[in-house]
């Protein structure tokens, strides 16, 4: 995997790429955290939208759509 430190996302493509060697280093997860295993609603979120991703330990929104780094791979799970 590219070591670089600098990267641009392409027009009309997900991600972004290294500028020197040009590999993949970002990638977008294309399914939505609500729809993932780790994702749980926020019971303090008024709008119910608001929900807690527990591998993370962070706030997400329901119809979110993680970037995740290539190398390592989506945090995405349909099952614990």
């Amino acid at each position: 995997m590219c070591e670089c430190t600098v990267s641009m996302g392409r027009d009309g493509e997900h991600g972004t790429w290294c500028v020197s060697c040009g590999q993949k280093s970002l990638d977008v997860e294309v399914r939505p955290c609500g729809a993932c295993a780790y994702y749980t609603k926020d019971p303090l979120s008024f709008s119910g939208a608001v929900g807690i991703c527990r591998k993370h330990v962070m706030r997400v929104i329901e119809s979110q759509n993680v970037r995740y780094e290539v190398s390592v791979g989506t945090c995405w799970s349909d099952s614990l």
